[in-house]
């Protein structure tokens, strides 16, 4: 069944080839999701996001679709601040994994097949980004994609172990070192199961703040509450205040909307009722719960926790990388171990992480271009919704250090802001 079920996806690649929009729905859906198929089942040896972004490539380069003639100066604008934050990205991932080579035990060819892969999507997310520019006909592809990719995941979380027995594959029931506290990522390919809360706070911002007339309607808020679930299920306490600060900014901002409309306030009510009462009764919140009464809120950010908290990680890892020139420009040159058990451990936030790695210019770079970005999606649409839209990026960022794809996605907001008719800019006050 699995491997028929492998057949027909890999098939897929001759629609896709066939149909752009298809091509590019599969290639947005598959984009956070691992290899979804044990290697026994794969018949090609490459990721379905890279399938799909090859497909995609054949459409954009025998339609011309990458051609920047016709764009505004504005758009245009946009256009080089994304291609220059992608490549930057791009860069900075093969070099970091250029040294794995002598530093780990990555090899050659392990570094190749990164490069080839990395190469295509990121050219591919380019070239969405000029086609998305001049056609916003493809929004609703875009955001339909999102969302499926986020049922399969949360789906995929739950199951985690029936799955793996079937034969899909599960990071953390084929490697328990990737296991956390019985928290799995399921399907999700960008990091850990922290990183899921990121990426699954994204999608409820994005949704919440792209919605037609404001109007929360009982389909979007079905889409928030099983969002809402799958970020639950994490146990990550980080998503759960990013999630509560979405929720309470877009409820404070459209308080209006809802007194307008009594009976859409009261449906929605109902169903935010309903669901948590499902959600309790599914126990998902216990893992989250159980973490916030062990460790808190602030516990990562306690010093006398020793190396296993955030924060003295943080410093360590700073203070390894203004220990030299070579560290603070080039990155490290051997391992830090955090402890005495000569164990790597991870430093748990993205922007240290890519000094350690990667040193301080790209890092300049990275968060310049990524300012510039933001200051396009504010300027677009309002402070508040700009800010909020940032939140799980920033916040996530602060907290995890594998984010991989979740860069993509973040870079795609800008495009899907600028190009919505349905966001006026105006003033929002709180």
């Amino acid at each position: 069944m699995v491997f028929l079920l492998s057949i027909l996806l890999q098939g897929s690649y001759l629609v896709a080839l066939r149909y752009f929009k298809f091509a590019l729905f599969m290639f947005i859906v598959t984009l956070p999701l691992n290899y979804i198929f044990q290697e026994q089942y794969m018949l090609l040896p490459i990721p379905f996001r890279s399938g799909y972004a090859l497909c995609l490539l054949f459409h954009m380069i025998y339609h011309k679709y990458y051609r920047l003639h016709g764009l505004s100066q504005e758009d245009y604008k946009l256009i080089m601040i994304l291609k220059r934050l992608l490549f930057i990205i791009f860069f900075a991932i093969i070099y970091r994994k250029f040294k794995q080579i002598l530093l780990f035990d990555t090899t050659y060819l392990e570094f190749i097949s990164t490069l080839i892969n990395k190469l295509i999507i990121t050219i591919t997310t380019y070239f969405i980004a000029i086609y998305f520019i001049k056609n916003k006909d493809i929004l609703n592809t875009i955001k339909s994609a999102l969302l499926i990719s986020a049922i399969l995941i949360i789906i995929s979380m739950f199951l985690s172990d029936l799955l793996y027995n079937l034969g899909f594959s599960m990071r953390e029931t084929e490697d328990q070192v990737w296991e956390i506290d019985g928290r799995y990522a399921g399907f999700y390919y960008g990091g850990d199961v922290n990183s899921v809360g990121v990426y699954l706070n994204f999608l409820v911002a994005l949704f919440l703040f792209t919605l037609k007339d404001k109007v929360l309607t009982v389909y979007s808020t079905l889409i928030v509450i099983f969002l809402s679930i799958g970020i639950a299920v994490t146990g990550s306490r980080a998503a759960l205040i990013t999630l509560t600060l979405i929720l309470i900014i877009f409820i404070i901002t459209n308080s209006k909307v809802f007194f307008k409309s009594p009976r859409i306030l009261f449906g929605v009510v109902i169903l935010v009722v309903s669901f948590s009462f499902i959600a309790l009764y599914l126990d998902v919140f216990s893992v989250t719960l159980s973490r916030l009464e062990d460790r808190g809120i602030m516990g990562e950010l306690d010093p006398e926790r020793g190396t296993g908290t955030r924060f003295l990680r943080w410093l360590m890892f700073i203070d390894y990388s203004f220990s030299s020139l070579f560290r603070l420009f080039l990155g490290n040159d051997s391992i830090l171990y955090t402890n005495n058990l000569f164990r790597y451990r991870d430093v748990h936030n993205h922007f240290i992480h890519m000094l350690y790695f990667d040193g301080i210019i790209f890092l300049i770079l990275y968060i310049y271009f990524i300012i510039k970005l933001q200051m396009i999606v504010i300027k677009n649409t309002t402070f508040i919704i700009g800010i909020t839209l940032f939140f799980p990026f920033l916040l996530g960022g602060m907290m995890i250090s594998n984010i991989k794809e979740i860069t993509l996605y973040f870079m795609l907001t800008p495009l899907i802001i600028t190009k919505m008719d349905i966001v006026q800019k105006k003033k929002l006050e709180l």
